[in-house]
This record gives C-alpha cells, sequence and structure tokens, in this order.
C-alpha cells in the first residue's frame, strides 16, 4: 500500500490489514454518525495486491463496513481509470492484471 504521511494516525500506516480494516471501520462509523437523515457520504477506494495478503478487496470491505453502519448504496459506483499513475508506467516482474481505477461509492444514511 502507498504510504502518504509520517502521521501514525494516517491509515496508510496501518501495520496490517486487520489493523486497517479496524481503524477503517472507526472511520466510517464516525461518518456515518454525523450524517443527517438522508445525507451522504462518497468514498474512492481501490482495490490492491499485498505480498503477504494477497488479493484486497478494499471496494468490498467499504461497502461491507458501510452497510453495518447504517448506510446504503444511494446509485451505481463510479469508476476513476487512473490514466498515466505512477502503477500503470512500473515494470513488474510477474504477468498479472493491474489495478488501473478506482471506486467511488456514494452512500446515503437513510431518511
Amino acid at each position: 500500500m502507498k504510504l502518504y504521511t509520517e502521521d501514525p494516525r494516517d491509515l496508510s500506516r496501518t501495520a496490517t490489514l486487520a489493523d486497517f480494516l479496524d481503524r477503517y471501520r472507526l472511520l466510517i462509523e464516525n461518518c456515518a454518525g454525523a450524517l443527517a437523515p438522508g445525507g451522504k457520504l462518497a468514498i474512492l477506494m481501490g482495490d490492491y495486491a499485498d505480498r503477504e495478503e494477497g488479493y484486497v478487496p478494499l471496494v468490498f470491505w467499504t461497502k461491507y463496513l458501510a452497510m453495518k453502519a447504517g448506510l446504503r448504496q444511494s446509485c451505481t459506483d463510479v469508476i476513476r481509470f487512473s490514466h498515466g499513475n505512477s502503477s500503470s508506467k512500473k515494470v513488474y516482474r510477474s504477468s498479472f492484471i493491474p489495478g488501473l481505477h478506482d471506486v467511488c461509492m456514494i452512500f446515503e444514511k437513510a431518511s
């Protein structure tokens, strides 16, 4: 996973997938609690492959955690293609299908 800052509070600094998912759950629950009825929450997330964990479906986990927090998906996913990003310029040692998109999910708090 890409590290974004040196701040230990940054979710990209978590040591394990389990730690990330636990902190991510708290973040989503906090956002859901701050929404007014009918309020919307947009989350942009991409899946990734990890040497230890293998393929990590973070889009799935986002939807699962949001729905457990009482949110519902309010529209279809919006796909953001990552043309020209750093991973599309890399040369990889093995054959695989690179993840060249992120998914924007829009959730809504029930009225």
